[in-house]
């Protein structure tokens, strides 16, 4: 694990590669030629980067960085968002799911010129990992030529696969062991569902919606404190769905 200011932690990461150590990143503000850089350094290696920017992860059990304490078990997650790792590592805990693997990519993982290597490294692990029978994706959208080299990877797997690509459209995410999820709610409650030999009824978990008070004549906003950017991204596509909100991040 490297967690020192972005000016020097690739060269640490670097020199952890070249002494065949995986590296989980934990240092954000490194130049996006540098991830690069190390990421395909480490692939010819068959190692794994997770990061830069990499806030949990949880390996063979051991919780890293911000990561929960959640019980062993046989689904594997990887992610480019360390909130929606959390969040989906946390309610497969709470619906008496386990996990395997949880493996955090970093946030630019599935930049174009990234090229998704990270996430690509972490499925092809899991898919050939005998305590995982379940595998979750998780991101926002990825660009475009990312995502179709994920999805074929996730079709070529012997194993479910859920993909939550927060804002892509479901109906892109189709192949027989692919299932789409809308919400990290979604994701969890359908990995959970597989992981039990139950098939999730319409491939989608419904998000509960309260009753909404109407605004008052004058009022124009609805203001939201996010400890996550993905939390904040979630919300803002339901509410944009729901109420056709144009929503603004600060």
């Amino acid at each position: 694990m490297i967690s020192t200011p972005g000016e020097y932690a690739a060269a640490e990461a670097f020199k952890a590669l070249r002494l065949g150590l995986n590296v989980m990143l934990f240092s954000d503000n490194v130049d996006l030629k540098d991830e690069i850089a190390l990421k395909r350094f480490a692939q010819e290696r068959d190692l794994i980067v997770m990061g830069p920017d990499c806030g949990t992860a949880i390996i063979n059990g051991i919780p890293l960085a911000f990561a929960n304490v959640v019980r062993r078990g046989v689904i594997g997650v990887v992610g480019a968002s360390g909130t929606g790792l959390q969040q989906v590592t946390c309610l497969v805990d709470r619906w008496g799911g386990g996990i395997s693997q949880a493996i955090g990519t970093g946030g630019h993982d599935l930049h174009r010129d990234v090229g998704g290597i990270s996430i690509l490294q972490g499925l092809k692990v899991l898919a050939t990992d005998p305590s995982t029978s379940v595998i979750v994706l998780i991101s926002k959208p990825p660009s475009p030529e990312v995502a179709v080299k994920v999805m074929e990877a996730a079709g070529r797997a012997s194993k479910a696969v859920v993909v939550n690509f927060l804002g892509a459209d479901p109906d892109r995410v189709r192949h027989e062991n692919i299932y789409p999820a809308v919400t990290l709610e979604d994701a969890a409650a359908t990995a959970v569902a597989l992981a039990n030999g139950r098939t999730p009824e319409g491939r989608r978990v419904s998000v509960t919606s309260p009753s909404i008070t109407p605004f008052a004549p004058r009022q124009r906003y609805i203001r939201g404190l996010y400890s996550g950017g993905t939390f904040c991204y979630e919300a803002s596509l339901l509410l944009k769905k729901k109420r056709r909100f144009r929503v603004q991040h600060g």
